[in-house]
């Protein structure tokens, strides 16, 4: 990864990381209802989820990785679970 690499953006902080193998992990953010996934060894972002909600604040508050259910889990300001297929870019609302 390139040094000095910053991962927010002008409205956007990083909230909550977790590794998904050994050059890749997955960032939840404030405000902006995405994921991303971002491979160390190229050095860029290689996947996003976008995601919506009634809710006007969804900030990822936590990202977890279940490598036994090949899953994402997140939750979020608004009180929500929501799980993500990392080999895709679905999303499956629970």
């Amino acid at each position: 990864m390139k040094e000095g690499r910053s991962f927010s953006t002008k409205n956007t902080i990083p909230t909550s990381i977790d590794w998904l193998s050994m050059n890749k992990f997955v960032c939840g953010y404030t405000n902006n209802y995405k994921l991303a996934v971002y491979d160390i060894e190229a050095g860029n972002q290689s996947k996003e989820y976008i995601f919506t909600t009634k809710e006007s604040n969804s900030q990822t508050n936590k990202v977890i990785y279940t490598d036994r259910h090949k899953l994402i889990i997140t939750g979020h300001e608004d009180r929500c679970l929501r799980f993500f297929d990392p080999n895709s870019s679905i999303f499956r609302p629970i």
